[in-house]
């Protein structure tokens, strides 16, 4: 994989991992359309994943560092929110990594349909815009959390489930994109230490790309990533979370039409 290639893939991880379009659906339909014949190995490609998630795994703590900082020394009820709302993913995603079931949801069709529910999803935003706002209860913690769980399957978004499903329990837009962004440091943090452990548990042989391409990649993530978040977040403060909808839908039936237009 050549040192475009990762700085391609960094810019598609900043980019979708918090805009609600999906990250993992969007690297599933790059490595499939661009880079199967790039000559990657399994394991490489593994290893440039756990690097990129690395830069946007950082774009989060810096941007909400007053948040983290915040969950350790007085704002213990949301750091007990943020555990209740960790639980689903850890129940569904660990089992489903650990199986590998993971590896049979990657496929071009069934993550194309995924990003049309995504785009659905995001288009029912806006009925939920003018509604009373309550505080985050313990409830919407848990189904925002399984909300984040969903999204293990690529093309669902994580950032638009979580963020839907907390405006849906009426809480207000500022409140939901935070407590969705202090959930993903654990899922993203965890999910990338189970990789690292499947990677060591492979007993593969060293990745050949050169340290400081990957080490590259994870800083374009991370400021593209950090991009990304300061956009979502005006898009959100503006009531426009539907507007990403006007590109998971056409895109979904798209790669839908040409998944299944090349099946035999």
């Amino acid at each position: 994989m050549s040192l475009l290639d990762l700085i391609l893939l960094a810019v598609v991880q900043g980019l979708t991992e918090f805009l609600p379009v999906s990250s993992s659906g969007h690297l599933v339909i790059a490595n499939s359309l661009f880079f199967n014949e790039s000559g990657a190995s399994a394991g490489e490609l593994a290893d440039v994943s756990i690097s990129l998630h690395v830069g946007t795994l950082l774009a989060i703590v810096v941007c909400y560092s007053r948040q983290l900082r915040g969950l350790v020394t007085r704002q213990r009820r949301m750091l007990g929110l943020v555990l209740v709302g960790s639980l689903p993913a850890a129940i569904l995603g660990v089992p489903v990594k650990l199986a590998g079931w993971d590896e049979s949801l990657q496929n071009r069709p069934l993550v194309s349909l995924m990003l049309v529910v995504t785009g659905v999803v995001l288009l029912g935003a806006t009925r939920f815009r003018n509604s009373e706002r309550v505080s985050l209860t313990w409830w919407s913690a848990w189904w925002i959390g399984c909300a984040q769980a969903a999204a293990i399957v690529p093309g669902l978004s994580r950032s638009g489930l979580t963020i839907v499903t907390g405006l849906a329990r009426r809480v207000d837009p500022e409140t939901a994109a935070t407590f969705s962004f202090l959930l993903a440091v654990p899922a993203i943090a965890g999910a990338g230490l189970l990789q690292v452990a499947e990677r060591i548990g492979a007993r593969e042989s060293g990745s050949t790309i050169p340290g400081s391409h990957m080490l590259l990649a994870a800083g374009v993530s991370f400021v593209v990533g950090w991009v990304a978040l300061q956009l979502l977040l005006k898009t959100l403060r503006r009531g426009q979370l539907q507007w990403f909808a006007a590109w998971c839908i056409p895109l979904g039936l798209l790669l839908l039409w040409l998944a299944t237009g090349t099946v035999e």
